[in-house]
């Protein structure tokens, strides 16, 4: 978002040597790349193996499952 109010930050972004080719394959192509896919879903399955493993009732974990499950 703030690419489009500051030159000097979209010209960090689109030639930073990290995010760089994830920028500009979504501003040409409108695609994310698939390492990117796969780390996310990596990320938020962890995320909530630890939850369910660290929480202290069964409350919380619940509530997560049936948030995601109606948003199916």
């Amino acid at each position: 978002a703030f690419s489009k109010s500051s030159t000097r930050l979209l010209n960090w972004l689109w030639y930073h040597p990290t995010f760089g080719p994830s920028v500009r394959a979504w501003f040409m192509y409108q695609v994310i790349p698939r390492v990117a896919k796969i780390a996310a879903v990596v990320t938020m399955t962890l995320s909530v193996v630890l939850l369910i493993l660290l929480a202290e009732s069964w409350l919380l974990p619940t509530m997560l499952f049936v948030l995601v499950q109606k948003r199916l």
